[in-house]
């Protein structure tokens, strides 16, 4: 697919095309491909403006070229700030905890692992130590 970005004044988009058959999908982020290459995540972390969405999704990529939404969370009380892959079926999530209050240390990012286990993603365990 092709990936292409729109920077607006506040808040940017982002478009892809896929190169087989022109189906165009709007994700929140730029795409992080899994090893097998028949899915890919993205991650928006916009827990402030509203200008973006504070998101996790998974997207899988058809044989024809389409692309599916799999799966999705809108966190509330964290945001993704980088996503990484440790298997075709297993990621983890990097969560920034929003910091407003400059009177106290900045809490420490923690990370989610999510897992697709028995044909649907799921969370694996609490929150985790960032690697």
């Amino acid at each position: 697919s092709y990936v292409l970005h729109a920077q607006y004044y506040e808040g940017d988009s982002w478009l892809l095309v896929s190169r087989k058959n022109g189906t165009k999908v709007s994700i929140s982020d730029l795409p992080v491909v899994s090893p097998d290459k028949r899915r890919f995540v993205t991650g928006s972390y916009d827990m402030d403006a509203d200008y973006n969405p504070n998101e996790v999704a998974v997207w899988a990529i058809g044989k024809d070229g389409s692309i599916k939404q799999e799966w999705k969370t809108e966190p509330k009380d964290w945001g993704p700030t980088f996503l990484l892959w440790l298997s075709p079926t297993k990621f983890q999530v990097r969560c920034e905890i929003p910091h407003w209050d400059q009177d106290k240390p900045r809490p420490q990012a923690t990370a989610r692992t999510f897992e697709r286990m028995d044909g649907k993603w799921q969370q694996g365990g609490g929150a985790e130590k960032w690697k």
